[in-house]
């Protein structure tokens, strides 16, 4: 077994590493870049009302806000030009003057809880205060790692580490280190499904274990619920097939605390005015009027939502795409893990992803029926990805656990994943720099945006692709350490 000192250096090397690279992802995005920047930016500036010089209500109870140009001019400037550079933000940036916009939270479409939390970090700065929003993020999602990992017994926290970062794909870590409330349920997703495997483990079932069990459940339900209000309605959902499937695992305490949830998140998810898995809050002509034909349709294009989450949907405001290379290793590496080694995967542990996997479906596609929606419109990979890591997260911890592989093929994945990360950045850092039609290896020849910073772009990706190898490979040396239990040991129901 890994000794507490070494485990606690690895560990804290990785989150240094983690933090750097955060910031690198914080840097690399202009203000505005993410998808729906022109609501959720409005959204954090009002999330009190009014507020001299930094938001006005036009008409209270109207939606119309009036805000910095900036916040609203930027996203606009920047939403679906693939070929177009972030050069226009700095033309945009020192507009002083405000302007009026329909896109806020201000009839409570989300909770406000996430816009309200990111609104004290706002400063003279606009850029400022985005990247100190984003890094706020990735410190939420990172402590979420950080908490997982010491509420798993030994034999799995490496494992939770090494599995959770893979999951982070290029796509992932877009999201997680933005100002998009989606960050929150992310992280919320990544320390459940830790805590739900802890709860099935006899070994973690002491009463200071279980006390930090039932803690952390409140903060993945808090995380979840103050986000995204589909959050509400996916945690119970999940909450709902663990509850089932592992009853008889579950000491009775936790029971009660999980039904409690489950019960809070249902009340939520029919309170809200807009949830993906009640009313869609979409505008449309309403269900098809050629519902077998809609289907086939959907359902053969349907399983772009899930490699969208590696990679194959555009990134940005949907409109530049990640090279295929990108979300290839990962398809084939989690594919390939899951037939190598569908045999000693617990039947309950199997049950309970695929039950997810259904019902997540089933909701997206209830979702687009009411909507008339074909995929690509309006509903992205975006709103599944949060629940991967329960759906495949807790398959992958006892997988890495009992690999029937040995670590040279996780070394030689690692490093295939490193190359895919790094063509990812490239293409990111390209398209905001000089515009995707204006390709470069040399990201430091012809840039026509950047931070007003000493820090040139091509050093900045090779630096990442570095911090990046680095967190996998101390989780991988963190898991080979690590004490690993007989397979015979185990259950298998």
């Amino acid at each position: 077994m890994i000794s507490f000192k070494l485990n606690n250096y690895l560990l804290g090397l990785l989150s240094v590493f983690f933090l750097l690279n955060s910031y690198i992802w914080a840097i690399v995005s202009p203000m505005g870049s993410g998808i729906d920047d022109d609501f959720h930016l409005p959204s954090v500036w009002c999330a009190f009302g009014d507020k001299s010089q930094i938001c006005e209500t036009v008409i209270e109870g109207d939606g119309f806000v009036r805000v910095p140009t900036a916040l609203v001019e930027i996203p606009q400037c920047l939403s679906y030009q693939d070929y177009k550079s972030a050069s226009c933000v700095d033309e945009i940036i020192n507009n002083e003057n405000s302007m009026s916009i329909g896109r806020s939270n201000e009839l409570g479409r989300f909770p406000n809880i996430f816009y309200e939390v990111h609104h004290y970090l706002i400063t003279d700065d606009i850029k400022e205060s985005i990247v100190l929003m984003r890094i706020l993020n990735a410190v939420v999602f990172l402590s979420c790692l950080i908490f997982g990992f010491y509420i798993l017994t030994y034999s799995y926290r490496w494992n939770y580490l090494l599995v959770s970062l893979l999951l982070a794909s290029p796509f992932t870590l877009s999201i997680v280190v933005s100002n998009n409330p989606s960050s929150w349920l992310i992280s919320s997703m990544s320390l459940l499904y830790a805590i739900l495997f802890s709860i099935t483990e006899p070994k973690s079932n002491t009463r200071l274990q279980k006390s930090y069990q039932l803690f952390g459940l409140l903060i993945c339900f808090l995380l979840a619920t103050s986000s995204r209000s589909e959050g509400s309605l996916f945690l119970s959902g999940i909450l709902l097939t663990f509850l089932i499937i592992f009853f008889t695992r579950i000491y009775p305490f936790a029971k009660i605390f999980i039904i409690t949830l489950m019960l809070l998140g249902f009340y939520l998810t029919f309170k809200q005015p807009s949830t993906l898995g009640f009313s869609t809050g979409l505008s449309s002509t309403g269900p098809p009027s050629d519902p077998i034909n809609w289907f086939f349709s959907v359902i053969s294009d349907f399983p772009r939502f899930f490699s969208g989450v590696f990679g194959s949907w555009g990134y940005g405001w949907l409109d530049f795409e990640i090279p295929t290379i990108t979300y290839f290793f990962y398809i084939v590496f989690f594919v390939g893990l899951f037939i190598v080694n569908l045999d000693i995967i617990q039947t309950r542990l199997l049950l309970f992803s695929l039950i997810n996997f259904v019902l997540i479906s089933t909701i997206v596609l209830r979702v687009m029926y009411l909507s008339s929606n074909l995929v690509g419109v309006n509903i992205q990979p975006r709103y599944i990805l949060p629940f991967i890591f329960p759906v495949v997260g807790s398959l992958l911890i006892f997988i890495v656990n009992f690999v029937k592989i040995n670590f040279n093929y996780l070394i030689s994945f690692i490093v295939l994943v490193s190359i895919a990360y790094s063509f990812s950045l490239h293409y990111w850092i390209q398209h905001f720099t000089a515009g995707s039609d204006n390709f470069s290896i040399n990201l430091s020849s012809n840039f026509e945006w950047w931070w007003n910073t000493f820090l040139l772009p091509t050093p900045i990706w090779i630096f990442s692709t570095l911090l990046f190898t680095m967190t996998l490979f101390l989780s991988l040396i963190g898991s080979a350490l690590d004490k690993k239990p007989y397979l015979a040991k185990h259950e298998k129901v």
